[in-house]
């Protein structure tokens, strides 16, 4: 019974660690898929082109794919479209582009918000905004919860109401609108009440692991929130930090200055100097400029103490 092996091949690759097998899943989906089952196909081939690096054998795996994708299958269309426009040659991207169309048009959702930031990034050819906001509606109306967001983002960047999209995203779980939500309900919240939900939504996200929603958030704490939050310096610190550690340049540059002034903890030039070293080397200049006007300061006053 292939459908069973499928079945198999999904709890062992996907189900509880305390059954996870990969190395049996694998084989569950290779036989079923030897046996014509569509589905086992497209999963076969996607894990052995994104599972764990030692399972990895990516010419088969496209190959599968492929198999799938030639019944007409909507996950082995979206599953090989994703894999071909991450390539860098630019035939691989136009090819991935026509199976993605061709699981958007089958309803694939997620296919759909690919196509919009293909053509957004302008990777299939040139940029073209509008196409983008056709696909991210598209995906949005499908129930896509990050192409809400995109949708939403396109929406805004055109004076739309965005907002109602951004509450569907984060409602459904989506970390993306739960930021973008907070962020406009915090700066165009026309009541205390919509602005304090907007604080709820960031606490959310950033609880969840969203970078910029635990530096945004840390800001808050500082005192940046025009009173919308009770200041608490040693949190803010403490978000800073774990936003800082993720990679955040902003972040990286604020928490080398309450370092640096010792908020919310104690003063630390040191540390300050690292952080502040790190967010000098950001791509964004005025995090670059402000980091290297705060170094000088720190150095001074190391070179004082």
């Amino acid at each position: 019974d292939f459908a069973a092996l499928h079945l198999l091949g999904v709890l062992l690759t996907q189900g509880p660690e305390e059954v996870r097998d990969f190395s049996r899943g694998l084989e569950a989906f290779r036989e079923a898929a030897e046996g014509g089952h569509v589905a086992s196909m497209s999963d076969y081939g996607i894990w052995l082109t994104k599972g764990p690096p030692e399972h990895r054998r990516r010419a088969l795996g496209v190959e599968w794919l492929r198999r799938a994708a030639a019944t007409g299958h909507v996950h082995g269309l979206a599953n090989l479209g994703a894999l071909l426009v991450e390539s860098e040659d630019p035939a691989q991207v136009h090819e991935g582009r026509g199976y993605l169309v061709a699981a958007a048009d089958r309803g694939d959702a997620p296919s759909a918000r690919r196509l919009g930031e293909l053509a957004l990034e302008g990777r299939a050819s040139e940029p073209d905004v509008d196409e983008a906001g056709e696909w991210f509606k598209k995906a949005a109306e499908g129930g896509d919860s990050l192409g809400m967001v995109r949708f939403g983002q396109h929406l805004e960047q055109r004076g739309g109401d965005a907002l109602g999209w951004f509450r569907a995203a984060a409602r459904d779980g989506e970390v993306e609108g739960m930021f973008h939500l907070a962020r406009a309900l915090i700066a165009e919240g026309e009541t205390e009440a919509l602005r304090s939900e907007g604080v709820t939504w960031l606490e959310r996200a950033a609880r969840r692991g969203h970078v910029a929603s635990m530096n945004n958030l840390g800001l808050l704490l500082l005192g940046q929130g025009g009173g919308l939050v009770e200041a608490d310096p040693a949190l803010a610190r403490s978000w800073l930090k774990t936003a800082a550690d993720a990679g955040h340049p902003g972040a990286t540059l604020s928490y080398g200055s309450v370092l640096a002034r010792g908020v919310g903890g104690p003063r630390d030039l040191g540390g300050a100097r690292r952080y502040l070293q790190a967010a000098a080397r950001a791509a964004d200049p005025r995090v670059v400029e402000a980091a290297r006007r705060l170094l000088r300061l720190v150095e001074r006053a190391e070179a004082g103490r």
